[in-house]
């Protein structure tokens, strides 16, 4: 990755910091019972969508789990994977949540990232379209909007097409809007004739009168849609802070799936929509197929890689071990850290 990207990256770091205020921390629990440090660990995070699947970021810094595990942890915004990849491997973010595909690219290219957990191993989301696009055959010939390319609605639509008898590019044009507000408001005026979207930008589609033509969360296709990034070099010489950060995130994916009206709340405040409807069916959807205990199955991984190999290669004989750096994670599960967390 050229320097003049990744001081871009920090450029937008500067301007992008998290200034979400912290809620009073609740009572430590003997799940996640502070650890013991005179002075906090520092944690330049980041997160690469304003989408519920990746509110637990926010969740944990205002329910104070990240204080509570010891760290003084700063969140970032970076839209694009790419960007937030390159930022890891400069060392201007420690973590990142994101989308599985730009670190798994990047690993490819050479570079030492690894995801050392997930939360959604499936894609969520579904392909609208106009009322008078009923079936998926009455895409042919027409315009879907897929926010970024390489992103997940893109690979969605990718993964779906071709169930239906069409091969993307050629039978449909997959254009790229921005991101999923964006791609909504060309839906609504009219530049794209459907749209894969993931929550809660296809209910906010939905809202506006367009319709669920594929459903592509009931479809369960593996898939590395969220994991949480770093650096191996940060694994080795971060261990410590790297695992408070694996139990305060695991403290807010449990928060996240027992305490619907706080995580509506601070989601709300996350994703930036005005769209109380659309925001509530997101989160019922996240719901169902968020990981409490962080698990990223190597399938998750492998579905990543079959759909990149179209355009890359050596994604073909690339091992979904090779991207992966669990040991960590593992540790917690033995210390039994995510059944006690399960049983509050």
């Amino acid at each position: 990755m050229p320097a003049r990207g990744a001081l871009l990256v920090l450029g937008l770091l500067l301007g992008a910091a998290c200034a979400t205020p912290s809620a009073p921390p609740p009572a430590a629990s003997a799940a996640a019972a502070a650890p013991t440090s005179a002075l906090p660990l520092r944690l330049q995070a980041s997160y690469s969508a304003p989408v519920m699947s990746q509110s637990p970021i926010a969740i944990a810094q205002e329910a104070g789990y990240f204080a509570e595990q010891g760290l003084d942890v700063s969140i970032a915004s970076v839209r694009l994977g790419q960007q937030n990849a390159a930022a890891l491997v400069a060392g201007e973010i420690d973590i990142s949540v994101m989308g599985g595909t730009a670190p798994i690219r990047a690993r490819l290219g050479g570079a030492d990232l690894v995801a050392i957990g997930g939360t959604k191993p499936y894609f969520a989301g579904a392909i609208v379209a106009r009322p008078d696009i009923a079936t998926p055959a009455d895409l042919r010939g027409k315009r879907i909007g897929i926010g970024g390319k390489g992103g997940n609605p893109d690979f969605m639509a990718r993964a779906m097409l071709p169930r239906y008898g069409l091969e993307p590019d050629r039978d449909v044009a997959l254009l790229t809007t921005g991101g999923d507000p964006e791609t909504v408001a060309a839906l609504v005026a009219g530049s794209v004739d459907a749209g894969s979207v993931i929550p809660p930008g296809d209910e906010q589609a939905r809202n506006l009168g367009f319709h669920t033509l594929i459903d592509v969360t009931a479809a369960r296709v593996p898939y590395a849609a969220t994991l949480l990034a770093t650096a191996t070099s940060t694994v080795a010489s971060r261990p410590e802070a790297l695992t408070r950060f694996l139990r305060a995130y695991g403290q807010a994916v449990n928060r996240f799936v027992r305490d619907r009206d706080f995580a509506l709340r601070v989601g709300a405040t996350f994703t930036g929509r005005d769209d109380p409807e659309a925001e509530a069916q997101a989160y019922e959807v996240e719901r169902q197929i968020i990981q409490t205990d962080l698990d990223l199955p190597l399938a998750a991984i492998q579905g990543a890689l079959d759909l990149m190999k179209a355009e890359d290669p050596r994604a073909a004989d690339a091992r979904p071990e090779d991207f992966v750096d669990l040991h960590l994670l593992q540790q917690l599960k033995q210390d039994g850290f995510f059944e006690r967390l399960a049983t509050q």
